[in-house]
């Protein structure tokens, strides 16, 4: 994804087409681009804080140019920043939609866990008995193996990675789960 800007321009920008300054010194000429976020042309400082400037306007050659798609584009960074989920492999994005899991069960003796998507987590809860996850199920490769659990991260690779539902029981876990 590039980024989106849009020329505000500074008090020398000149059209470099005709070579003539801008009537209003600091209305720039209002073009609108796309580029790469970095390398930076330069630099300024906005409010204490240094902000890259990674190209100048096509037509002005200004480097006073506003990001205007920057919350799409950190969002985009945040997930691609973010731990993956063990099972899903989707972004794990910080909030409801994370829980942890113990591959071994605590009440089988389980220590370790991880942060997993609480769909995940539900889905492999409503599928395995602990003494299932204990015994066979206690990696995340044999987890992935089961056909139920394929077929599960299959679908949720669609998803987005907050996306949250609940696993519905059949009558035939229930009991399973009960022995």
């Amino acid at each position: 994804m590039n980024a989106k800007y849009k020329c505000v321009g500074h008090p020398a920008s000149v059209n470099k087409e005709t070579d003539e300054p801008y009537k209003d010194e600091y209305s720039g000429c209002g073009n609108e681009f796309e580029g790469k976020v970095g390398p930076s042309q330069g630099y300024r400082i906005v409010n204490g804080e240094r902000e890259d400037i990674p190209t100048g306007c096509t037509v002005c050659g200004s480097i006073y140019v506003e990001w205007t798609n920057h919350d799409e584009m950190t969002k985009q960074w945040e997930q691609e920043a973010a731990p993956s989920c063990p099972l899903c492999d989707r972004p794990l994005i910080p909030g409801q939609s994370i829980n942890d899991h113990h591959l071994v069960p605590v009440s089988k003796g389980g220590k370790e866990k991880f942060a997993i998507h609480v769909v995940c987590h539900s889905k492999i809860h409503h599928t395995f008995t602990e003494k299932e996850l204990a015994d066979t199920y206690h990696t995340w490769e044999a987890l992935r193996g089961h056909p139920e659990m394929k077929k599960f991260v299959k679908w949720i690779c669609k998803k987005d990675p907050e996306f949250l539902s609940k696993n519905k029981d059949t009558q035939q876990r229930k009991r399973k789960r009960r022995r």
